[in-house]
């Protein structure tokens, strides 16, 4: 999760990259309770700024193809809140 606080947009990208990798290889109950979790906490981090948060976003943009939508609708609208 260190490649979000990254200044280096190509090193947030690679990372989130990786991020669909890992939710392709751990599968999706990995993906919904441990990394979306990670990612919602880290975006709602009142100190951080715009780049992070595109970051946060992105990454969870970028497992949901891997996971179930009907299991993330509790977890993500809660962000928005």
């Amino acid at each position: 999760m260190t490649y979000l606080d990254n200044t280096a947009d190509s090193v947030r990208m690679k990372g989130i990259e990786q991020s669909a990798l890992l939710a392709e290889k751990f599968g999706q109950d990995w993906t919904v309770k441990e990394y979306i979790p990670a990612i919602i906490e880290a975006y709602s981090s009142g100190t951080k700024g715009y780049n992070y948060r595109i970051a946060c976003l992105k990454s969870l943009a970028a497992v949901m193809p891997h996971i179930d939508k009907d299991q993330t609708t509790n977890l993500i609208i809660p962000m928005f809140l």
